[in-house]
């Protein structure tokens, strides 16, 4: 969506803003579906079997997240030099 909004006619004083909105969106997208995707009851066992914040954040958290964190950020840099290109040409 992004190489079509850059052709859009807008002024170009609120094009970065606009971009970085659709970035931002693009990102947090991926991260929220595997927040929503996790076992609700997982979160709830560590804690009756007494794992703290951290050992639930290093056990559970980040490797549920991982992946969608590394997929964000791969769209992140993918989009972002696509909006390069496009501001050069």
């Amino acid at each position: 969506m992004l190489p079509a909004f850059h052709k859009a006619i807008i002024s170009g004083s609120y094009l970065p803003f606009w971009q970085g909105v659709l970035l931002a969106t693009a990102i947090v997208f991926p991260i929220g579906n595997a927040v929503l995707r996790r076992p609700s009851d997982l979160t709830r066992a560590a804690i009756g079997l007494g794992a703290d914040t951290t050992a639930r954040l290093r056990l559970i958290w980040l490797p549920l997240l991982l992946p969608s964190i590394l997929f964000s950020s791969l769209l992140a840099a993918v989009l972002s030099f696509t909006c390069a290109a496009l501001d050069l040409s």
